[in-house]
């Protein structure tokens, strides 16, 4: 089941009126199954869906059911968001890092950083399936930011394969887990933002190698 996810994107933080969606861009939009905890792929998808240029200056918050505006600032943090069930679809509140004031009310939660794993060439993506050459992911997932369910390998990713879409790199396997809304799984995202060319038609299995 995918994410539903209906985005709020202010141009400062906190907004000056009450009202907040008449002072916000709005969209909806989902994310695939295989990457609802992975903070570094929401960010791409919320770049990409608002044509931001860049996507490592987002600061996203999610409203808690005492009305407060917490910060999503790791995988925990958003885990956390999508396991409060607070309705069926996940709303966020989205600002640029550069304009979020002194005084907004969003409320930051520390939690203790979790030591930064090297890259594992022979670790396996759970269930995961490459739509380049059917076999098994290992190593570094490459997930295209556009389709539903398409994923390369590293191999295939080296060919060119699907190269009219871009894709995020995501390094480490995440457990499957479910709550809140409907019980969605997730991998974590240590993202590399591929830009591709505007080239081919979309379909799994579509993709095309690069020229010799």
């Amino acid at each position: 089941m995918a994410l539903s996810v209906k985005a709020f994107f202010f141009s400062a933080w906190p907004p000056s009126d009450s009202r907040l969606g008449s002072s916000a861009e709005i969209r909806r939009f989902s994310v695939d199954d295989g990457a609802t905890s992975s903070l570094t792929y929401l960010h791409h998808k919320v770049a990409s869906v608002f044509q931001l240029k860049r996507a490592d200056n987002l600061s996203l918050r999610w409203r808690d059911e005492d009305g407060d505006y917490v910060d999503i600032k790791t995988d925990e943090d958003l885990m956390e968001a999508l396991s409060s069930g607070v309705g069926d679809v996940l709303r966020l509140y989205i600002s640029l890092t550069e304009t979020v004031s002194g005084n907004s009310s969003a409320r930051p939660r520390t939690r203790c950083a979790r030591p930064a794993a090297g890259p594992a060439q022979d670790q396996v993506h759970p269930n995961i399936i490459c739509d380049g050459c059917s076999g098994q992911v290992k190593g570094s997932r490459f997930k295209c930011m556009t389709c539903d369910d398409y994923d390369l390998c590293a191999q295939c990713e080296h060919l060119g394969l699907h190269d009219e879409h871009l894709f995020v790199r995501m390094r480490e396997p995440m457990p499957s887990f479910s709550f809140g809304l409907g019980g969605w799984g997730g991998f974590p995202g240590a993202g590399r933002w591929r830009s591709r060319g505007a080239r081919g038609h979309c379909g799994k299995g579509a993709g095309r190698a690069a020229k010799p």
